[in-house]
């Protein structure tokens, strides 16, 4: 479960990266990270090790403090 929830992290993370660049549009990215990080969060969940889990754990932050702060969230 650990390498399945590494694999989520490495998809979310580069797009949570690329949508907190500062040009329109590139906010909306992060909607696509969100679920990745999301579903890869869970399945680290059941994982014994945790570095899926913290991998995805930042890829959500940041998908979701830029999403926050520009007012993707309501």
């Amino acid at each position: 479960m650990n390498v399945i929830s590494i694999i989520f992290g490495l998809l979310a993370a580069p797009f949570a990266i690329i949508g907190n660049i500062p040009i329109p549009f590139f906010g909306l990215v992060n909607w696509l990270a969100l679920p990745l990080a999301i579903t890869g969060a869970v399945l680290g969940l059941f994982a014994e090790k945790r570095t899926g889990f913290t991998l995805n754990i930042v890829g959500l932050a940041l998908a979701a403090f830029r999403l926050i702060v520009c007012g993707g969230v309501l």
